[in-house]
């Protein structure tokens, strides 16, 4: 399946359409389970997760369920920010470690570009989900957002 857009590729402006699509995905799940969106997380946490998935569906689930599970071991009754910041920071590690000075400048491009030079280690950073591809009238890519905080040290 395709990435879900998010944002706007020129302003970097909220795309609302892909939100709602994420939102759907969630509701329906847990939907199946009995539960509404607001049972399971505190206002705001669902569009923190959506954002911090950068459009990828898989991730967006392991996210949530992540959220969950950090809040379920506080003892907490749904997911609130702090569980979903730790479920972030989790899958944010993941791609830490496959940084380097190349690659960071690589991605800082894309990010300012929306294009990736053709560099040999572009593929990899696609296949890796570092960049993620984005489709309209014409395909651009943007560096994954659990990276963005990265970019700016």
């Amino acid at each position: 399946l395709p990435n879900v857009k998010l944002y706007q590729r020129t302003s970097g402006r909220k795309y609302t359409t892909g939100y709602e699509t994420m939102h759907e995905v969630v509701a329906k799940r847990l939907h199946a389970l009995g539960l509404e969106p607001a049972d399971v997380f505190a206002p705001g946490v669902l569009d923190l997760l959506i954002k911090k998935s950068g459009g990828v569906m898989r991730w967006l689930i392991g996210m949530v369920q992540d959220a969950c599970a950090f809040a379920q071991i506080r003892g907490q009754d749904r997911g609130n920010r702090a569980a979903a910041n730790q479920a972030i920071d989790r899958w944010a590690t993941r791609f830490g470690m496959r940084l380097t000075t190349a690659r960071l400048e690589e991605l800082r491009k894309i990010h300012a570009d929306k294009l990736p030079s053709g560099d040999s280690d572009v593929s990899e950073l696609l296949q890796s989900l570092l960049i993620v591809a984005y489709r309209n009238k014409r395909t651009w890519f943007d560096v994954h957002p659990l990276l963005w905080e990265e970019l700016e040290e």
